[in-house]
Protein backbone atom coordinates (compact mmCIF):
# COMPACT_ATOMS: atom_id res chain seq x y z
CA UNK A 1 0.00 0.00 0.00
CA UNK A 2 2.91 2.11 0.86
CA UNK A 3 4.28 1.89 -2.72
CA UNK A 4 1.16 2.53 -4.16
CA UNK A 5 1.00 5.14 -2.49
CA UNK A 6 4.39 6.90 -3.09
CA UNK A 7 4.55 5.50 -6.65
CA UNK A 8 1.25 6.19 -7.71
CA UNK A 9 1.22 10.09 -6.50
CA UNK A 10 4.14 10.76 -9.22
CA UNK A 11 2.13 9.45 -11.92
CA UNK A 12 0.03 11.26 -14.60
CA UNK A 13 -3.83 11.37 -12.93
CA UNK A 14 -3.38 8.82 -10.80
CA UNK A 15 -7.52 7.19 -9.75
CA UNK A 16 -6.78 5.61 -6.46
CA UNK A 17 -8.82 2.41 -6.00
CA UNK A 18 -9.25 -0.42 -3.84
CA UNK A 19 -11.04 -3.77 -3.87
CA UNK A 20 -14.26 -2.54 -2.80
CA UNK A 21 -14.45 -0.39 -6.20
CA UNK A 22 -17.60 -1.92 -8.23
CA UNK A 23 -17.38 -3.23 -11.76
CA UNK A 24 -19.39 -0.31 -13.20
CA UNK A 25 -17.56 2.23 -11.30
CA UNK A 26 -14.10 0.93 -12.77
CA UNK A 27 -14.80 1.34 -15.95
CA UNK A 28 -16.61 4.80 -15.88
CA UNK A 29 -14.06 6.32 -13.62
CA UNK A 30 -10.96 5.46 -16.09
CA UNK A 31 -13.02 6.62 -18.97
CA UNK A 32 -13.82 10.01 -17.42
CA UNK A 33 -10.22 10.60 -16.38
CA UNK A 34 -8.01 8.47 -18.80
CA UNK A 35 -5.44 8.37 -15.85
CA UNK A 36 -3.43 5.94 -14.29
CA UNK A 37 -5.10 3.21 -12.32
CA UNK A 38 -3.72 2.57 -8.69
CA UNK A 39 -5.25 -0.42 -7.84
CA UNK A 40 -4.90 -1.91 -4.05
CA UNK A 41 -5.64 -5.07 -2.44
CA UNK A 42 -6.94 -6.70 -6.22
CA UNK A 43 -7.05 -9.92 -4.52
CA UNK A 44 -10.52 -10.83 -5.61
CA UNK A 45 -10.18 -14.19 -6.78
CA UNK A 46 -13.56 -15.51 -4.77
CA UNK A 47 -15.09 -12.91 -5.70
CA UNK A 48 -18.27 -12.15 -8.18
CA UNK A 49 -16.62 -9.45 -9.05
CA UNK A 50 -12.94 -10.94 -10.11
CA UNK A 51 -14.47 -11.90 -14.08
CA UNK A 52 -15.51 -9.01 -15.11
CA UNK A 53 -13.04 -6.85 -13.51
CA UNK A 54 -10.35 -8.96 -15.05
CA UNK A 55 -11.89 -8.41 -18.60
CA UNK A 56 -11.46 -4.82 -17.83
CA UNK A 57 -7.77 -4.94 -17.29
CA UNK A 58 -7.81 -6.84 -20.48
CA UNK A 59 -8.98 -4.54 -22.31
CA UNK A 60 -7.59 -1.68 -20.74
CA UNK A 61 -3.98 -3.75 -22.09
CA UNK A 62 -4.16 -2.07 -25.47
CA UNK A 63 -5.85 0.92 -27.41
CA UNK A 64 -8.98 0.46 -29.16
CA UNK A 65 -10.56 -2.09 -26.60
CA UNK A 66 -13.02 -0.46 -24.98
CA UNK A 67 -15.73 -1.74 -22.38
CA UNK A 68 -19.01 -2.02 -24.14
CA UNK A 69 -22.49 -1.55 -22.13
CA UNK A 70 -26.10 -1.11 -23.19
CA UNK A 71 -27.97 1.55 -21.92
CA UNK A 72 -31.55 1.40 -21.17
CA UNK A 73 -32.95 4.90 -21.39
CA UNK A 74 -36.32 6.27 -20.22
CA UNK A 75 -38.43 4.78 -22.51
CA UNK A 76 -37.49 1.15 -23.06
CA UNK A 77 -34.99 2.30 -26.26
CA UNK A 78 -31.54 0.45 -25.68
CA UNK A 79 -28.45 2.09 -27.08
CA UNK A 80 -24.51 0.70 -26.86
CA UNK A 81 -22.46 2.84 -25.03
CA UNK A 82 -18.46 2.70 -25.02
CA UNK A 83 -16.07 2.85 -22.35
CA UNK A 84 -12.43 3.91 -23.09
CA UNK A 85 -10.54 1.83 -20.65
CA UNK A 86 -6.67 1.64 -21.84
CA UNK A 87 -3.73 3.29 -20.16
CA UNK A 88 -1.55 2.62 -17.18
CA UNK A 89 -2.19 0.48 -14.49
CA UNK A 90 -0.57 -0.27 -11.16
CA UNK A 91 -2.02 -3.21 -9.25
CA UNK A 92 -1.48 -4.22 -6.08
CA UNK A 93 -2.09 -8.30 -4.99
CA UNK A 94 -0.81 -10.38 -2.23
CA UNK A 95 -0.86 -13.55 -5.01
CA UNK A 96 -0.11 -13.47 -8.45
CA UNK A 97 -3.21 -13.50 -10.95
CA UNK A 98 -4.82 -16.79 -11.89
CA UNK A 99 -6.07 -15.69 -15.04
CA UNK A 100 -3.08 -16.28 -17.42
CA UNK A 101 -4.25 -13.25 -19.72
CA UNK A 102 -4.28 -10.68 -17.02
CA UNK A 103 -0.79 -11.90 -15.48
CA UNK A 104 1.14 -12.43 -19.06
CA UNK A 105 0.19 -8.59 -19.53
CA UNK A 106 2.00 -7.04 -16.04
CA UNK A 107 5.41 -6.61 -15.16
CA UNK A 108 5.41 -7.93 -11.92
CA UNK A 109 7.28 -7.37 -8.76
CA UNK A 110 7.11 -9.17 -5.87
CA UNK A 111 7.68 -6.70 -2.74
CA UNK A 112 8.67 -8.59 0.18
CA UNK A 113 8.05 -6.73 4.39
CA UNK A 114 11.12 -5.19 5.13
CA UNK A 115 10.76 -5.80 8.84
CA UNK A 116 11.60 -3.65 11.51
CA UNK A 117 12.95 -0.02 9.87
CA UNK A 118 13.35 3.41 10.78
CA UNK A 119 10.91 4.66 7.88
CA UNK A 120 8.26 6.40 9.32
CA UNK A 121 4.88 5.24 10.21
CA UNK A 122 2.74 7.84 8.33
CA UNK A 123 3.94 9.71 5.39
CA UNK A 124 5.80 13.37 5.80
CA UNK A 125 3.58 16.52 6.21
CA UNK A 126 5.36 17.78 2.90
CA UNK A 127 4.62 14.63 1.08
CA UNK A 128 1.84 15.97 -1.04
CA UNK A 129 3.89 19.16 -2.24
CA UNK A 130 6.63 16.99 -3.03
CA UNK A 131 5.14 14.46 -5.24
CA UNK A 132 3.30 17.17 -6.90
CA UNK A 133 6.69 18.82 -7.47
CA UNK A 134 7.70 15.45 -8.86
CA UNK A 135 5.11 14.87 -10.96
CA UNK A 136 4.80 18.47 -12.49
CA UNK A 137 8.50 17.99 -13.32
CA UNK A 138 7.88 14.85 -15.06
CA UNK A 139 5.25 15.93 -16.82
CA UNK A 140 6.98 19.19 -18.56
CA UNK A 141 9.51 16.44 -19.19
CA UNK A 142 7.18 14.58 -21.45
CA UNK A 143 5.73 18.00 -23.32
CA UNK A 144 9.53 19.55 -23.83
CA UNK A 145 10.24 15.51 -25.59
CA UNK A 146 6.99 14.58 -26.95
CA UNK A 147 8.21 14.47 -30.77
CA UNK A 148 11.63 13.44 -29.87
CA UNK A 149 10.54 9.90 -28.68
CA UNK A 150 9.19 7.24 -30.30
CA UNK A 151 8.70 3.45 -30.26
CA UNK A 152 12.31 1.72 -30.01
CA UNK A 153 11.48 -1.86 -30.55
CA UNK A 154 15.48 -2.77 -30.52
CA UNK A 155 15.04 -2.17 -26.64
CA UNK A 156 12.76 -5.41 -26.38
CA UNK A 157 14.75 -7.55 -28.24
CA UNK A 158 16.05 -9.77 -25.56
CA UNK A 159 12.86 -10.49 -24.15
CA UNK A 160 11.04 -13.76 -24.94
CA UNK A 161 7.25 -13.47 -24.78
CA UNK A 162 5.33 -10.96 -27.10
CA UNK A 163 2.89 -9.32 -24.86
CA UNK A 164 6.07 -8.80 -22.26
CA UNK A 165 7.46 -6.93 -25.09
CA UNK A 166 4.62 -5.00 -25.72
CA UNK A 167 3.97 -4.18 -22.03
CA UNK A 168 7.93 -3.08 -21.75
CA UNK A 169 8.25 -0.92 -24.92
CA UNK A 170 7.43 2.15 -23.75
CA UNK A 171 9.38 1.57 -20.56
CA UNK A 172 12.07 0.49 -22.56
CA UNK A 173 11.81 3.34 -25.49
CA UNK A 174 12.04 5.62 -22.30
CA UNK A 175 15.38 4.47 -20.59
CA UNK A 176 16.90 4.37 -23.89
CA UNK A 177 16.23 8.00 -24.65
CA UNK A 178 17.45 9.09 -21.42
CA UNK A 179 20.90 6.93 -21.45
CA UNK A 180 22.45 3.51 -22.63
CA UNK A 181 23.07 2.86 -19.19
CA UNK A 182 18.76 3.56 -17.67
CA UNK A 183 18.22 1.02 -20.49
CA UNK A 184 20.74 -1.42 -19.21
CA UNK A 185 20.06 -0.97 -15.64
CA UNK A 186 15.48 -1.49 -16.85
CA UNK A 187 16.10 -4.67 -18.23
Amino acid sequence: TRFLEVVGNICYKPIMAGSSISTAALFRTLDEFRGTLVFDEADFRHTDLATEIIKILNSGHTGGFPVVRINVGKDNKMTTVSFKVFGPKIIASRERFQDEALESRCLTAVLHPIGDNDLPIHLPETFERETTDLRNQLLSFRFENFSSVSADESTVRDLSFPRLKQSALAITTLAKFIGEDILAESI
